[in-house]
Formats: structure tokens, C-alpha cells, sequence
């Protein structure tokens, strides 16, 4: 499931604030996110975009969203996955989705 069809609102913000950041690494790698898993823990949602258990070498800090979202890439400069936080709107929709998250 891609993340833009799975949470519409929040792949707008993603996507406006990779833009005023200069981001286009990233930007271009958006529109085939898929969800491969998530957890969540309180007010904490981790979207996984890749799950082969691989490191992350870099975050890019998307600090003109509400809350506090952030990007982590791979070495390849892949996205890895998406850290959600203070964002009851998002978990909110991620719950109403009925997805199972699969703790780590």
C-alpha cells in the first residue's frame, strides 16, 4: 500500500516540506513509498518503507510539519521509513485503517 493512498494529508505535508527544504533526493523517491510495516507506541508511529532490518545514515528533519516528522534514509540515500510524532491526527487515521502494527 502506498503511503500517499494510505494517508493522503500527511504525504502533502511530506511532500511541501521536502520541497522548501530543497530535498529532491527524496521527493522523487515519495510517490512509490510503500508501507512495508509500522509500530506504534503512545504518540509514536513508525512507518516502515523498508523492513531488511538495513541501517540509517541520515534524517531529514521535516520542521515545518505540526508535530515532529522525520525522514530516515539508508546509505543508498533510500527512505528507510517515516518516524511520526505528537500527531493524533496521523494515528488517528493509521488506526482507523485497521492495520495490525507489528511490534519490532
Amino acid at each position: 500500500m502506498k503511503i500517499a493512498d494510505l494517508l493522503p494529508s500527511l504525504y502533502q505535508e511530506i511532500q511541501t516540506d521536502l520541497k522548501r527544504l530543497g530535498r529532491d533526493d527524496a521527493l522523487a523517491q515519495l510517490p512509490d513509498l510503500t508501507l512495508a510495516r509500522h509500530t506504534l507506541h503512545g504518540d509514536a508511529l513508525y512507518l516502515y518503507t523498508i523492513d531488511d532490518g538495513g541501517k540509517v545514515a541520515e534524517n531529514i528533519d521535516l520542521n515545518g510539519i505540526p508535530g515532529m516528522v522525520v525522514l530516515d534514509l539508508d546509505e543508498a540515500g533510500r527512505v528507510r521509513g517515516i518516524e511520526v510524532l505528537d500527531r493524533d491526527d496521523v494515528i488517528a487515521e493509521v488506526q482507523l485503517l485497521n492495520i495490525t502494527p507489528i511490534p519490532k
